[in-house]
């Protein structure tokens, strides 16, 4: 460490004040209850799923229209095997 005279620090000898209280603390904020806002977000929570489950049940058991079916037009050349073997395997990994 001799070699690196310039890292040296000077020894520091006085007392410094400490602050006991209110530090990293969040300050409460007035007009906003915690169990209304639980309330609320369980009754937005079972809206969702409500809305879901019916979407879910609506398209559930609907077979897929050909006509939603379209045509990729790739403006590189690719081979088509190597293509069709991706696009596979990311049908394979949409339903897990």
């Amino acid at each position: 460490m001799e070699r690196l005279e310039h890292l040296k620090l000077p020894v520091f000898k006085s007392k410094l004040q400490r602050y006991k209280h209110g530090r990293g603390r969040f300050k409460n904020i007035h007009n906003r209850s915690k169990v209304d806002f639980g309330v609320s977000s369980i009754g937005k929570t079972k809206i969702i799923q409500e809305s879901h489950s019916r979407l879910k049940s609506k398209f559930l058991n609907t077979p897929i229209d050909p006509s939603l079916i379209f045509e990729l037009e790739i403006n590189q050349g690719v081979d088509v095997k190597s293509f069709q073997k991706i696009l596979f395997c990311l049908l394979l990994k949409g339903k897990k």
